[in-house]
């Protein structure tokens, strides 16, 4: 026969303290929360205009590769 358990609840004795700590503690998690939110929008901003200035303004210039064998050793030419 299984025995019957209490919930924590009861042996709670002071409940108001308890409320209290758990709405102190929502808030908190609250502002973490849009805190983190604001922190994430922020670096992708960062990170949109370093890519605008950087990264997009980078420039891959065409380049020719001959190679001429001399007696077996390779000379890499670039133009």
């Amino acid at each position: 026969m299984p025995e019957e358990k209490l919930p924590i609840s009861a042996f709670d004795l002071d409940e108001e303290t308890r409320e209290v700590k758990r709405s102190k503690t929502q808030k908190r998690c609250h502002e973490i929360e849009l805190y983190l939110k604001a922190l994430i929008v922020a670096q992708d901003k960062q990170c949109e205009v370093l890519k605008e200035k950087c990264w997009n303004t980078m420039e891959t210039k065409g380049r020719k590769l001959k190679v001429c064998v001399l007696h077996k050793q390779y000379i890499l030419l670039c133009y």
